[in-house]
Order: C-alpha cells, then sequence, then structure tokens
C-alpha cells in the first residue's frame, strides 16, 4: 500500500468548492502481452472514500522532501545530430509541404508551482518531463473537464489535422532519452486537441535502430529516434495509425491534434529530468504540395 500525501492547500470533500481530484495508473511494457491485454481490459480495482464517522482534528501529513532534477550532464552534444536528423528528413520528403511544430513544456515543471497558482496541471509532475507541439504551457485556472478548446485557443496555431491522403503524416523525431540516459522510460502520445483524448502511444523500446537509416554511418544514431503518424502504415513497422471516431477513442479527419511527450525518472535522481537538461523532441508535418 502507499500513501500519497497531497501536500496543503486542498480542499477536500463533496461540496460545490471542493476541489476535483484524479489518480492515474499508466501501465506498459508488459512482458506478457496478453496478460497486460486482460489486465488494462478489466480494471482490476475498487475506489473507496472513507470519512471518519465523528469530527475530529486535521492533522495533515508533512509535505516531503523533494528529489532533486538535474545532474549538470546534458544531451547537447547531440544537438548537431539533431539538426543532421532534421535536415535529412527535411531531404527525404521534399517533395511535400513542411509545417515544423512548436515544442513547449506540457505541464508546469514543479508540482506546487500549480498548486499555488491554482492552475489544473492534468497530470503528474515532479517524476517526468512533458512535453507537446504547442508553443506555451498551460498557466491560468480552468474548471474541470473543461472545453479545453475555449481556453487554449493557441494550442491550434497553426491548427494541425490529419486526411488520409498517403503523402500527409507526421514525422516525429528527437533524443532517445532512454538511450542517452536521461530517462528510464520514454512515450510519445497522439491527443485530439479538443478534449485531450489520446488514442496511442509508442514507447522507447519502438524507438530503437529508427534513426540509422537517416544518418548511415553516425555513431550517434542510436541515440535518436524517428516515427510516422499517419492515417496507414503501408506495413511501414515504424509508423503509428491514427484511429477515426467514436468520440475519444478516436481523430477525425477534420479534428486538430497534438504530439505529447512523457521522459520518466532520471535513473541517477530518480525523479524526472531536468528540462534544461534535454534536448527538446520535434515533429513536423507533411502535406502534398497544392
Amino acid at each position: 500500500m502507499e500513501m500519497k500525501p497531497d501536500g496543503n492547500g486542498q480542499a477536500w470533500g463533496s461540496e460545490n468548492n471542493s476541489d476535483t481530484f484524479a489518480i492515474y495508473i499508466r501501465p506498459a511494457l508488459f512482458k506478457d502481452k496478453q496478460a497486460g491485454s486482460i489486465y488494462t481490459n478489466n480494471t482490476p480495482a475498487t475506489i473507496l472514500r472513507i470519512t471518519p464517522k465523528n469530527t475530529t482534528t486535521l492533522v495533515p501529513y508533512d509535505m516531503p522532501e523533494l528529489r532533486t532534477r538535474g545532474t549538470g550532464k546534458t544531451e547537447f552534444y547531440l544537438m548537431d545530430d539533431l539538426d543532421k536528423l532534421r535536415q535529412a528528413i527535411l531531404n527525404k520528403y521534399s517533395g511535400l509541404n513542411a509545417t515544423e511544430l512548436p515544442t513547449s513544456i506540457w505541464f508546469t515543471a514543479e508540482e506546487m508551482a500549480h498548486l499555488q497558482m491554482r492552475i489544473n496541471p492534468w497530470g503528474p509532475d515532479n517524476d517526468a518531463c512533458y512535453l507537446w507541439t504547442a508553443n506555451q504551457t498551460p498557466s491560468s485556472p480552468t474548471p474541470p473537464y473543461c472545453n479545453l478548446s475555449q481556453y487554449y485557443g493557441y494550442l491550434q496555431h497553426p491548427s494541425i489535422t490529419l486526411g488520409n491522403n498517403t503523402n500527409e503524416f507526421i514525422i516525429v523525431y528527437g533524443v532517445n532519452h532512454v538511450a542517452a540516459g536521461k530517462a528510464m522510460y520514454q512515450n510519445i502520445g497522439i491527443f485530439g486537441a479538443d478534449a485531450w483524448n489520446g488514442v496511442g502511444a509508442v514507447t522507447d523500446p519502438d524507438f530503437n535502430g529508427t534513426a540509422e537509416a537517416y544518418l548511415p554511418g553516425n555513431p550517434d544514431a542510436k541515440y535518436l529516434y524517428v516515427y510516422k503518424i499517419a492515417r496507414h502504415s503501408d506495413g511501414n513497422p515504424h509508423c503509428f495509425e491514427v484511429p477515426y471516431g467514436p468520440g475519444g477513442y478516436g481523430i477525425d479527419l477534420d479534428q486538430p491534434l497534438f504530439i505529447g511527450w512523457r521522459l520518466y525518472l532520471e535513473k541517477a535522481t530518480k525523479t524526472g529530468p531536468s528540462y534544461s537538461e534535454i534536448l527538446y523532441d520535434r515533429a513536423i508535418k507533411f502535406s502534398p504540395k497544392k
């Protein structure tokens, strides 16, 4: 059993002004994939809300001592290789229009920062780095379960959709942060932009060997990755097929989307990597020239 202290300042209860809480469990990399599928399709969990029968004096848990991000070692020795990889990708698809998407921090960098600003961080922070294809980080209070498209309009500038043309796709590339030693687990998630409905993910074991074809003979290619996001993989083993609806299970042709990255736990610190020590992942949208 694990205790999760929540710090101070949260409004517990079931009144209209009480805070809304969510706990997420993200299982991945099952050794037995069949058992993993059975587990995720038959949620083996019960949630109980326990309250005292009698009024009692509140004795909150002390805030635990936080682990410090960063080691002083960075990924910037791979900057030139990453730029060469970018150019190799653009050269390969030079017959198509290329739109390079912005990358920024998805969630606030520190857990206590968003609690003090009363910002919904939409996820845990201390154990990971979160990046996304938007040009800002959410930094204003929002009601729970809101229509995010009404609050974060900058997410859709430029608005990115994904058609079913074979020449319309997104190439995601960057540093394999696990191979580079800055994370113990990494994934790429594909989300509908209006409701942040995640429709699938690609994990770091799938990155292995994906950059060598773009950088032949480069010994640092093993620290990089390239992955395709499209409606149809056409047999490409390094391509994620984006599903269509219904509802939150897919992303329609006219629905904007974004890419999110998660980098969990630097081995040396047992907490999330420092944002100032990693090279941000990147994405390029390709489409037919008119």
